[in-house]
């Protein structure tokens, strides 16, 4: 569920940034999830979504997190869970 989550968020930044002409160099995500033995019936109640995204130009780190905060919108796996699923993306610019 974690992985599918992670997929459905990366691919639709990447093809937000593709369509903003951002280019974007690299994209690693340290998603993990929440899981309580205490709280019945057992399920995941949270997906924190930790990309890491590195780009490349003259981008603004404002456009970048909006694209993010837009690809969790769309993403339609987040959509289907009743989990709650937070994405804390960091950005980095390639050369700093």
């Amino acid at each position: 569920m974690v992985v599918a989550a992670s997929s459905c968020q990366m691919l639709w930044f990447l093809h937000l940034a593709a369509k903003s002409r951002i280019d974007v160099v690299r994209y690693e995500d340290a998603a993990d999830a929440e899981m309580p033995e205490d709280d019945k019936p057992l399920r995941l109640t949270r997906i924190t979504l930790r990309p890491q995204i590195e780009v490349s130009g003259d981008v603004r780190e404002d456009r970048v997190l909006r694209l993010c905060e837009k690809a969790h919108e769309h993403c339609y796996v987040a959509n289907t869970l009743r989990s709650e699923v937070l994405v804390e993306p960091s950005i980095r610019q390639r050369g700093t």
